[in-house]
């Protein structure tokens, strides 16, 4: 069976909109998901079973922006196909986009020793992520027409300086956490990663001569890609464990609960490295290789794509190559105010994106019922504000929501309505994730516990059995 990779990555990046490692409003919720993230955390504190998993139901957190003078306009042609009507004013004004998908297809947790808390993980994922930063200047260009100047475009102005990357793969990991006493605890998660496609791209010198008479652009440019080629489909097989692109990585981290009601904790994630040994490609650009681009103010993307191509088919090189994946450290700490309250706060940095950014998550709570609120900030300068509900018992973690809301219902309402336009940057995210522990339960909880699923007879009464026992 095949599918459109243009439908599997939209339900990968489901939402859209500031890239995160994980769903920052899980921290410390003790969920399944986050035990997957965070391999010291354990799934079945104060719950039932022995075995926990989302029986293929899948965990997704679709995550993004596109943050510059140039949201707008990228909003518009993605959604509407519409161009800009005027210029941006800062030719060197800068645009970021980052996307983050992460599916979890099948997650498995066992209890394996009670008294320490020793659990194994069996999980198998897959995660996209991707950014970019572009100039007004080519953005301007981008539209053609009215939007280019006869005037050299020099290596100052760099009107084609940019670089990206794109990272596609299945990860199939193994974890172990165990409590070593009753105030520490660790875990290890290790992963073989499947590569399915990856692009890293710069251009650090570029300038450019518009000829009217002709309609014709010539850029010389300096910059480097390395890439995989793959179909428009990918198959179900695509995302399973291969050894076409073969790589490792390596997370874990500690808690420590320093009393009663504090703990912080430390860790490391996609600490690792994929091997790109199939359908890889290397282009080498230098000033002296003139690009000459015909009908140049009038350039469809069908247009482009084949010059694309044409770049490809004259310099590119069969390439084999090794790229690290995007590594992020982080610490955190939870303090229980109130038996109805936790304040988290969360502090990460990534390597790739060379971007630090700060969350406080409040946990309210009822029972078995948390109405997570989180605020966040990176270097990015966005912020960020988020709802989450999640109902976390002895025997269901379930949670949706969002950890960026407004710009994530201004995205939907723009998708939904050609007629609504806003000028703030673009973003969205969604979070969504099922879980249910099986096995012998002591009652612990309220919600979905023990007492509340023993059954009644037939006068009415409630049966004395004191778990209920899947």
């Amino acid at each position: 069976m095949r599918i459109k990779a243009s439908i599997f990555l939209f339900l990968l990046i489901l939402g859209y909109g500031s890239i995160q490692a994980q769903h920052y409003s899980l921290y410390n919720s003790r969920t399944l998901a986050e035990s997957v993230e965070n391999p010291w955390v354990s799934a079945f504190e104060d719950a039932c079973g022995i075995v926990a998993s989302n029986f293929f139901i899948p965990t997704v957190n679709g995550d993004g922006f596109l943050q510059g003078d140039g949201a707008e306009a990228g909003r518009n042609f993605l959604f509407w196909n519409e161009k800009l009507e005027e210029p941006l004013s800062d030719p060197q004004g800068k645009n970021h986009l980052n996307v983050y998908g992460h599916m979890n297809v099948i997650t498995i947790k066992y209890l394996f020793d009670k008294a320490n808390q020793t659990e194994f993980l069996f999980d198998h994922s897959v995660k996209s992520m991707s950014a970019a930063t572009v100039k007004n200047m080519t953005v301007n260009l981008a539209q053609g027409e009215g939007f280019i100047s006869s005037t050299p475009y020099t290596s100052d102005m760099g009107p084609m300086n940019m670089n990206l990357f794109h990272y596609l793969y299945a990860e199939t990991s193994l974890g172990v956490r165990r409590r070593f006493d009753e105030t520490f605890a660790a875990g290890i998660k290790l992963s073989y990663l499947s590569g399915i496609a990856h692009m890293d791209a710069g251009i650090g010198y570029s300038e450019g001569v518009y000829y009217p008479g002709t309609d014709e652009m010539e850029f010389m440019m300096r910059g480097q890609a390395e890439y995989t080629t793959y179909s428009n489909d990918l198959g179900i097989s695509d995302f399973l464990p291969s050894f076409r692109n073969p790589g490792f990585s390596i997370s874990g981290g500690i808690e420590k609960k320093m009393s009663e009601t504090f703990k912080f904790t430390l860790g490391i994630k996609d600490l690792g490295l994929i091997n790109w040994k199939e359908k890889g490609e290397q282009v080498i650009l230098a000033p002296e290789d003139v690009i000459s681009v015909e009908n140049f103010s009038v350039l469809t993307k069908n247009r482009a794509e084949a010059e694309i191509d044409d770049i490809r088919a004259q310099y590119a090189e069969a390439h084999t190559y090794r790229t690290a994946l995007p590594t992020r450290f982080e610490a955190g700490a939870s303090l229980n105010v109130h038996p109805n309250y936790t304040a988290n706060v969360l502090v990460g940095y990534f390597t790739k994106y060379k971007r630090a950014d700060l969350n406080l998550i409040n946990d309210f709570k009822y029972q078995d019922f948390h109405l997570i609120l989180n605020a966040g900030y990176n270097t990015y300068e966005n912020l960020l504000v988020g709802l989450n509900f999640l109902i976390r018992s002895p025997r269901v973690d379930f949670f949706i929501g969002s950890d960026n809301l407004l710009p994530s219902i201004k995205v939907n309402r723009q998708i939904n309505n050609e007629g609504y336009h806003y000028d703030s940057r673009t973003a969205a995210n969604m979070n969504f994730g099922f879980a249910l522990r099986l096995g012998p339960c002591e009652g612990v909880g309220n919600f979905l516990n023990a007492d509340w699923l023993n059954l009644r007879d037939k006068r009415g009464k409630r049966r004395k059995e004191e778990c209920f026992t899947f």
